[in-house]
Protein backbone atom coordinates (compact mmCIF):
# COMPACT_ATOMS: atom_id res chain seq x y z
CA UNK A 1 0.00 0.00 0.00
CA UNK A 2 1.21 3.60 -0.78
CA UNK A 3 2.29 5.37 2.38
CA UNK A 4 -0.52 8.05 3.34
CA UNK A 5 1.80 11.66 3.75
CA UNK A 6 0.35 13.82 6.71
CA UNK A 7 0.48 17.74 5.12
CA UNK A 8 0.23 20.44 8.12
CA UNK A 9 -2.19 23.29 8.07
CA UNK A 10 -0.67 26.52 7.24
CA UNK A 11 -2.64 30.16 7.49
CA UNK A 12 -1.20 33.26 5.42
CA UNK A 13 -2.62 36.34 6.70
CA UNK A 14 -2.88 39.21 4.70
CA UNK A 15 -2.84 42.99 5.03
CA UNK A 16 -5.41 45.01 4.77
CA UNK A 17 -5.66 47.85 7.79
CA UNK A 18 -9.09 47.91 9.65
CA UNK A 19 -9.74 45.18 7.12
CA UNK A 20 -7.84 42.73 8.52
CA UNK A 21 -9.34 42.48 11.81
CA UNK A 22 -11.95 40.04 9.72
CA UNK A 23 -9.18 37.74 10.44
CA UNK A 24 -10.45 37.12 14.03
CA UNK A 25 -13.73 36.02 12.71
CA UNK A 26 -11.87 33.59 10.14
CA UNK A 27 -9.64 32.11 13.06
CA UNK A 28 -13.39 31.48 14.89
CA UNK A 29 -14.33 29.67 12.42
CA UNK A 30 -11.27 27.24 11.66
CA UNK A 31 -11.22 26.91 15.92
CA UNK A 32 -14.65 25.34 15.33
CA UNK A 33 -13.88 22.92 12.23
CA UNK A 34 -11.21 21.82 14.75
CA UNK A 35 -8.62 21.63 12.37
CA UNK A 36 -5.67 22.76 14.01
CA UNK A 37 -2.90 25.26 12.55
CA UNK A 38 0.56 24.55 12.37
CA UNK A 39 2.11 27.67 10.91
CA UNK A 40 1.09 31.41 10.56
CA UNK A 41 2.37 34.11 8.30
CA UNK A 42 1.31 37.75 8.36
CA UNK A 43 1.90 40.91 6.55
CA UNK A 44 1.15 44.32 8.60
CA UNK A 45 -2.75 43.63 9.92
CA UNK A 46 -2.31 40.37 9.65
CA UNK A 47 1.22 39.92 11.23
CA UNK A 48 -0.26 41.56 14.57
CA UNK A 49 -3.07 39.10 14.52
CA UNK A 50 -1.34 36.19 13.42
CA UNK A 51 1.39 36.94 16.66
CA UNK A 52 -1.36 37.33 19.28
CA UNK A 53 -2.92 33.76 18.01
CA UNK A 54 0.03 32.27 17.52
CA UNK A 55 1.15 33.30 20.78
CA UNK A 56 -2.29 32.24 22.81
CA UNK A 57 -3.27 29.76 20.71
CA UNK A 58 -6.80 30.43 20.23
CA UNK A 59 -9.03 33.51 19.05
CA UNK A 60 -10.81 34.36 22.36
CA UNK A 61 -7.22 35.51 24.16
CA UNK A 62 -6.92 37.39 20.61
CA UNK A 63 -9.87 39.54 20.74
CA UNK A 64 -9.69 40.12 24.49
CA UNK A 65 -5.78 41.90 23.93
CA UNK A 66 -6.75 44.21 21.27
CA UNK A 67 -10.93 45.13 22.51
CA UNK A 68 -9.35 47.71 24.61
CA UNK A 69 -8.08 49.39 21.64
CA UNK A 70 -11.18 48.55 19.42
CA UNK A 71 -13.45 50.00 21.69
CA UNK A 72 -11.65 52.86 22.31
CA UNK A 73 -12.94 56.18 20.93
CA UNK A 74 -9.91 57.87 20.82
CA UNK A 75 -7.90 55.39 19.56
CA UNK A 76 -10.50 55.30 16.67
CA UNK A 77 -10.32 59.06 15.86
CA UNK A 78 -6.71 58.97 15.57
CA UNK A 79 -7.51 56.87 12.24
CA UNK A 80 -10.79 58.91 11.66
CA UNK A 81 -8.88 61.48 9.90
CA UNK A 82 -7.12 59.25 7.31
CA UNK A 83 -11.00 58.06 5.90
CA UNK A 84 -12.15 59.81 3.05
CA UNK A 85 -14.78 62.92 3.53
CA UNK A 86 -16.88 61.30 0.60
CA UNK A 87 -16.79 57.85 2.52
CA UNK A 88 -17.81 59.84 5.87
CA UNK A 89 -20.57 60.97 4.02
CA UNK A 90 -22.23 57.81 2.78
CA UNK A 91 -21.25 55.74 5.48
CA UNK A 92 -22.03 57.78 9.13
CA UNK A 93 -24.04 60.11 10.38
CA UNK A 94 -23.27 63.77 10.17
CA UNK A 95 -21.54 64.83 13.29
CA UNK A 96 -21.71 67.81 14.64
CA UNK A 97 -20.20 71.20 12.79
CA UNK A 98 -17.55 71.24 15.35
CA UNK A 99 -17.08 67.66 15.00
CA UNK A 100 -16.83 68.21 10.69
CA UNK A 101 -14.35 71.21 10.61
CA UNK A 102 -12.34 69.59 13.46
CA UNK A 103 -12.05 66.34 10.65
CA UNK A 104 -11.45 69.22 8.00
CA UNK A 105 -8.60 70.71 9.51
CA UNK A 106 -7.22 67.47 10.05
CA UNK A 107 -7.19 66.29 6.33
CA UNK A 108 -5.89 69.62 5.57
CA UNK A 109 -2.96 69.05 7.57
CA UNK A 110 -2.54 65.26 6.22
CA UNK A 111 -2.00 66.41 2.98
CA UNK A 112 0.29 68.73 3.77
CA UNK A 113 2.77 66.54 6.13
CA UNK A 114 2.86 63.70 4.00
CA UNK A 115 4.86 66.22 1.46
CA UNK A 116 6.85 67.59 4.02
CA UNK A 117 7.60 65.22 7.13
CA UNK A 118 8.99 61.74 7.09
CA UNK A 119 5.86 60.17 8.51
CA UNK A 120 2.54 61.27 9.45
CA UNK A 121 3.49 59.71 13.10
CA UNK A 122 6.00 59.28 15.77
CA UNK A 123 7.68 56.00 16.14
CA UNK A 124 6.20 55.41 19.30
CA UNK A 125 2.29 55.94 18.55
CA UNK A 126 2.56 52.43 17.13
CA UNK A 127 5.23 50.89 19.07
CA UNK A 128 4.36 51.72 22.79
CA UNK A 129 0.51 49.91 21.73
CA UNK A 130 2.72 46.58 20.55
CA UNK A 131 4.31 46.83 23.67
CA UNK A 132 1.45 47.38 25.73
CA UNK A 133 0.06 44.20 23.68
CA UNK A 134 3.27 41.92 23.72
CA UNK A 135 5.05 43.07 26.48
CA UNK A 136 8.70 41.18 26.43
CA UNK A 137 7.61 38.14 24.90
CA UNK A 138 9.63 37.00 22.21
CA UNK A 139 9.07 34.22 19.20
CA UNK A 140 10.19 31.50 21.97
CA UNK A 141 7.12 32.45 24.16
CA UNK A 142 4.95 30.93 21.07
CA UNK A 143 2.52 28.42 21.37
CA UNK A 144 2.91 28.35 17.13
CA UNK A 145 5.49 28.72 14.58
CA UNK A 146 5.29 31.91 13.55
CA UNK A 147 6.95 34.41 10.75
CA UNK A 148 6.49 37.98 9.95
CA UNK A 149 6.92 39.97 6.38
CA UNK A 150 8.78 42.85 6.59
CA UNK A 151 10.63 45.20 3.90
CA UNK A 152 13.88 46.63 3.56
CA UNK A 153 13.15 50.22 1.57
CA UNK A 154 16.89 50.85 1.02
CA UNK A 155 17.64 47.27 -0.44
CA UNK A 156 14.30 46.50 -1.72
CA UNK A 157 14.89 42.86 -0.27
CA UNK A 158 11.67 40.85 1.55
CA UNK A 159 12.75 39.16 4.75
CA UNK A 160 10.57 36.93 7.15
CA UNK A 161 11.12 37.62 10.80
CA UNK A 162 10.86 34.61 13.08
CA UNK A 163 13.04 35.27 15.73
CA UNK A 164 13.41 38.08 18.36
CA UNK A 165 10.62 40.64 20.48
CA UNK A 166 7.25 40.03 19.24
CA UNK A 167 6.48 43.33 19.28
CA UNK A 168 9.23 44.74 17.36
CA UNK A 169 8.86 42.05 14.72
CA UNK A 170 5.18 43.50 14.23
CA UNK A 171 6.28 46.89 13.71
CA UNK A 172 8.79 46.44 11.28
CA UNK A 173 5.78 44.14 9.58
CA UNK A 174 3.17 47.47 9.83
CA UNK A 175 4.90 50.28 9.45
CA UNK A 176 2.81 51.54 6.90
CA UNK A 177 5.20 54.09 4.56
CA UNK A 178 4.55 57.83 4.98
CA UNK A 179 2.32 56.86 8.50
CA UNK A 180 5.05 55.27 10.59
CA UNK A 181 8.71 55.65 10.54
CA UNK A 182 10.42 52.41 9.37
CA UNK A 183 12.35 50.50 11.65
CA UNK A 184 15.87 50.60 11.58
CA UNK A 185 17.83 47.09 11.90
CA UNK A 186 21.43 46.19 10.85
CA UNK A 187 21.79 49.08 8.26
CA UNK A 188 18.46 48.21 7.08
CA UNK A 189 14.87 50.56 6.60
CA UNK A 190 12.13 47.92 7.30
CA UNK A 191 8.51 48.80 6.72
CA UNK A 192 5.20 47.45 6.27
CA UNK A 193 5.39 43.63 4.03
CA UNK A 194 2.29 44.82 2.27
CA UNK A 195 4.32 46.85 0.15
CA UNK A 196 5.70 43.50 -1.51
CA UNK A 197 3.55 40.45 -0.03
CA UNK A 198 0.08 41.75 0.55
CA UNK A 199 -0.48 38.04 1.49
CA UNK A 200 2.72 36.19 2.72
CA UNK A 201 2.41 32.86 1.12
CA UNK A 202 6.13 32.78 0.27
CA UNK A 203 7.22 33.18 4.36
CA UNK A 204 5.45 29.26 4.13
CA UNK A 205 8.88 27.43 4.34
CA UNK A 206 8.14 24.02 2.96
CA UNK A 207 5.38 24.64 0.56
CA UNK A 208 5.34 20.55 -0.19
CA UNK A 209 4.72 20.45 3.62
CA UNK A 210 2.03 22.54 4.05
CA UNK A 211 -1.61 22.74 3.37
CA UNK A 212 -1.71 26.52 2.58
CA UNK A 213 -5.03 28.79 3.42
CA UNK A 214 -4.42 32.45 2.57
CA UNK A 215 -6.84 35.20 3.54
CA UNK A 216 -6.67 37.73 0.74
CA UNK A 217 -8.97 41.20 1.09
CA UNK A 218 -7.40 42.58 -2.11
CA UNK A 219 -7.92 46.37 -2.55
CA UNK A 220 -10.35 48.68 -1.37
CA UNK A 221 -12.94 50.74 -3.92
CA UNK A 222 -11.85 53.98 -2.81
CA UNK A 223 -9.11 54.67 -5.82
CA UNK A 224 -11.42 52.99 -8.49
CA UNK A 225 -13.63 55.51 -8.23
CA UNK A 226 -12.49 59.06 -8.07
CA UNK A 227 -9.11 60.13 -9.32
CA UNK A 228 -9.26 64.12 -9.26
CA UNK A 229 -5.87 64.43 -6.90
CA UNK A 230 -2.64 63.68 -8.11
CA UNK A 231 -2.05 61.37 -5.19
CA UNK A 232 -5.12 59.17 -5.78
CA UNK A 233 -3.72 58.88 -9.19
CA UNK A 234 0.05 57.81 -7.76
CA UNK A 235 -1.55 55.63 -5.28
CA UNK A 236 -3.94 54.08 -7.84
CA UNK A 237 -0.87 53.52 -9.99
CA UNK A 238 1.06 51.22 -7.44
CA UNK A 239 -2.23 49.87 -6.03
CA UNK A 240 -2.70 48.10 -10.06
CA UNK A 241 1.20 46.72 -9.91
CA UNK A 242 0.43 45.20 -6.59
CA UNK A 243 -2.84 43.63 -7.44
CA UNK A 244 -0.97 41.77 -10.27
CA UNK A 245 1.37 40.75 -8.33
CA UNK A 246 -0.93 39.76 -5.48
CA UNK A 247 -2.35 37.31 -7.58
CA UNK A 248 1.03 35.89 -9.09
CA UNK A 249 1.67 35.32 -5.47
CA UNK A 250 -1.57 33.48 -4.80
CA UNK A 251 -1.35 31.14 -7.26
CA UNK A 252 0.67 28.72 -4.55
CA UNK A 253 -1.99 28.95 -1.71
CA UNK A 254 -4.50 25.64 -1.71
CA UNK A 255 -7.23 28.00 -0.92
CA UNK A 256 -8.12 31.49 -0.95
CA UNK A 257 -10.49 32.90 1.37
CA UNK A 258 -11.34 36.35 0.55
CA UNK A 259 -13.90 38.24 2.94
CA UNK A 260 -15.73 41.08 1.06
CA UNK A 261 -14.76 43.69 3.10
CA UNK A 262 -13.99 46.46 0.27
CA UNK A 263 -16.41 48.81 1.73
CA UNK A 264 -14.63 49.01 4.58
CA UNK A 265 -11.84 51.58 4.37
CA UNK A 266 -8.61 50.71 5.79
CA UNK A 267 -8.59 52.95 8.61
CA UNK A 268 -12.08 52.45 9.66
CA UNK A 269 -11.76 50.79 12.99
CA UNK A 270 -15.09 51.72 14.33
CA UNK A 271 -16.55 49.06 12.53
CA UNK A 272 -14.32 46.16 13.96
CA UNK A 273 -17.79 44.06 14.90
CA UNK A 274 -19.18 44.24 11.15
CA UNK A 275 -15.99 43.42 9.63
CA UNK A 276 -15.26 40.33 11.93
CA UNK A 277 -18.73 39.41 11.76
CA UNK A 278 -17.93 39.41 7.63
CA UNK A 279 -14.55 37.29 8.19
CA UNK A 280 -16.57 34.96 9.96
CA UNK A 281 -19.30 34.31 7.33
CA UNK A 282 -16.61 34.16 4.45
CA UNK A 283 -14.78 31.17 6.63
CA UNK A 284 -18.17 29.58 6.96
CA UNK A 285 -18.73 29.36 3.17
CA UNK A 286 -15.42 28.27 3.17
CA UNK A 287 -15.60 25.37 5.87
CA UNK A 288 -16.54 22.53 2.81
CA UNK A 289 -13.44 23.20 0.90
CA UNK A 290 -11.00 23.50 3.93
CA UNK A 291 -12.40 20.04 5.50
CA UNK A 292 -11.99 18.45 2.12
CA UNK A 293 -8.77 19.49 1.39
CA UNK A 294 -7.87 18.55 4.65
CA UNK A 295 -9.12 15.14 4.14
CA UNK A 296 -7.43 14.91 1.02
CA UNK A 297 -4.30 15.58 2.26
CA UNK A 298 -4.80 14.41 5.39
CA UNK A 299 -4.04 17.47 7.68
CA UNK A 300 -4.61 17.08 11.07
CA UNK A 301 -7.60 17.43 12.76
CA UNK A 302 -8.24 17.96 16.30
CA UNK A 303 -10.63 15.45 18.00
CA UNK A 304 -14.10 16.08 19.25
CA UNK A 305 -13.44 16.50 22.68
CA UNK A 306 -10.48 19.17 22.29
CA UNK A 307 -12.91 20.86 19.76
CA UNK A 308 -15.98 20.84 22.43
CA UNK A 309 -13.37 21.56 25.65
CA UNK A 310 -10.85 23.46 24.43
CA UNK A 311 -10.16 25.96 27.03
CA UNK A 312 -8.47 22.79 28.95
CA UNK A 313 -5.78 22.74 26.67
CA UNK A 314 -5.07 26.51 27.22
CA UNK A 315 -3.95 26.43 30.77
Amino acid sequence: MAKVISKKIALTLGAGGARGLAHIGILEEIEKSGIGIDFVAGSSIGALIGALYCLYGNVDDVKSSLNEYLTDEAYRKKWDSFVPRDHDENHKKKGHLFDELRIFINRQYLRLAVMTKKSLAKEEDLSEPLEELFGDKTTNDLKIPFSACSVDLISGRELYLNSGKLSEIVYCSSAIPGIFPPFERDGMLLADGSISDLVPVEAVPDHDEYLIIAVDFGPGRFLRNKLDRGMDILMRADELARIKLNKMILKEADLVISPDVSDFHWAEFSEYEEIIKIGREAASEAHEKIAYLAEQNSARVQPWYKRAFGWLSRR
